[in-house]
C-alpha cells in the first residue's frame, strides 16, 4: 500500500496540533531541503501552544537551526504571551510554559544568554505577577552582574 501525503507549509499547525510526533518527523526530514524555511516561517508564527513548544523543543535537540530563527521563534512567543488576551489564569500558564522553555533552551545553551538577556528582562517585568517570572528576573539580573 503506497500512500500520498499532499503536505505544504499551510498545513503545517494543524499537523503540529493532531500529530506533533508526524510533524517533528516531517520538519527533520526536510532540514536539508529547499522548502524547508517555508516551514519554518509558518512554524516560527503559529499560535503559541504547549504542543508547539514541544515540538520545537524535540526538533532543536536533533537539528541545528540558525540563531537568527531560533531568536525569532523565541522573541515571537514572549510577544504572543504578552498580547494574549487570554484570562488571567490562562496566560499565567502561558508565561510558565515560555519559561521553562527559554530555561532548557538556556540550559541546553542552544541559545547564548547574551543574545536573548535583553528580551527575557523585559518578558519577565512585564509578567512579574507570575512566581516563575519573578525568578527567572533575579537569575538574569544575577548573570548580566557578572
Amino acid at each position: 500500500m503506497v500512500f500520498h501525503i499532499d503536505m505544504c507549509p499551510a498545513k503545517l499547525p494543524d499537523l503540529v496540533i493532531h500529530n506533533p510526533t508526524i510533524a517533528q518527523a516531517l520538519l527533520i526530514c526536510m532540514t536539508n531541503s529547499a522548502e524547508i524555511s517555508k516551514y519554518l516561517d509558518v512554524l516560527t508564527y503559529m499560535k503559541l501552544s504547549i504542543t508547539l513548544l514541544e515540538v520545537f523543543h524535540d526538533i532543536l535537540q536533533k537539528v541545528d537551526f540558525p540563531k537568527e530563527f531560533i531568536l525569532l521563534f523565541v522573541k515571537n512567543c514572549m510577544d504572543q504571551c504578552s498580547a494574549s488576551t487570554e484570562t488571567k489564569v490562562l496566560k499565567n500558564r502561558m508565561v510558565r510554559l515560555v519559561i521553562v522553555f527559554l530555561q532548557n533552551i538556556l540550559k541546553q545553551k542552544i541559545l547564548d544568554f547574551e543574545d536573548i538577556s535583553t528580551s527575557i528582562k523585559q518578558f519577565c517585568m512585564e509578567h512579574n505577577t507570575s512566581k516563575e517570572a519573578q525568578d527567572m528576573l533575579k537569575k538574569v539580573i544575577a548573570e548580566q552582574s557578572f
